[in-house]
């Protein structure tokens, strides 16, 4: 029976000016999550990634501890939707990180209060009264996931488990998709997403489902891997 673990990348470099690099935690994450990869002892036969540099980076490091020669494959269908273009439709002073930035460093909890314009801002995105505005409306990214997991799919031959390094946002797309998920259910699902976690997706006789998700138990071994953002 083919699988496909679906990896969130490692922490990115949050608040930075390319918040695109992993972070040094995030870095300690990957190599953690390829040493789990490594003890399960699968027959992996593929390696997808998106395009960006927080997923090769991830494939990169984790790759190395398990020590398989194998060139990932890079499918832009993967990739995250683009937060900062989210952020400036919903307020065009945010087309610059740095006055993110300022107004976070405002508040007494900055993490908090990004996730609250974060979430609003997605939100506006997710309800379809906007598409205009974007370049990527929220329909067209989940056709988008929805196209590269059926290429996942595709690729995985019987027997097998594929790997895919991606995004938070798109592994809950892709979560949509196989649960058909409201649109409200697949954001709470995305916030919850840790770093390096993973989830499988099964391919049988009965179908193609979600057998796991948001696996992140690994790194609880280790005080401090676990994050969110």
């Amino acid at each position: 029976m083919p699988a496909i673990l679906l990896i969130r990348h490692g922490q990115a470099s949050f608040g930075l000016g390319n918040y695109d690099k992993l972070s040094s935690l995030g870095e300690q994450q990957a190599g953690v999550l390829g040493k789990h990869l490594a003890a399960k002892s699968l027959h992996i036969g593929q390696v997808f990634m998106g395009t960006m540099q927080r997923h090769r980076q991830t494939a990169e490091l984790s790759l190395k501890q398990t020590n398989l020669q194998l060139r990932p494959v890079i499918l832009p269908e993967w990739d995250e939707f683009d937060h900062e273009q989210v952020l400036e439709a919903y307020n065009p002073r945010y087309k610059s990180m740095v006055a993110v930035g300022v107004d976070m460093a405002l508040t007494g909890n900055p993490k908090a209060a990004f996730q609250k314009i974060f979430s609003a801002a997605v939100q506006r995105w997710v309800s379809g009264e906007h598409d205009s505005d974007y370049r990527e409306s929220w329909t067209a990214f989940n056709n988008r996931v929805r196209e590269g997991l059926l290429h996942v799919m595709d690729h995985t031959p019987k027997g097998t488990v594929s790997l895919v390094y991606t995004s938070g946002g798109a592994i809950s797309s892709a979560a949509r998709h196989l649960l058909q998920l409201s649109d409200e259910h697949t954001l709470q699902l995305q916030w919850r997403m840790a770093n390096c976690a993973i989830s499988r997706v099964q391919t049988g006789l009965s179908g193609t489902f979600l057998s796991t998700m948001n696996e992140y138990g690994f790194l609880e071994h280790q005080p401090g891997l676990v994050t969110f953002r």
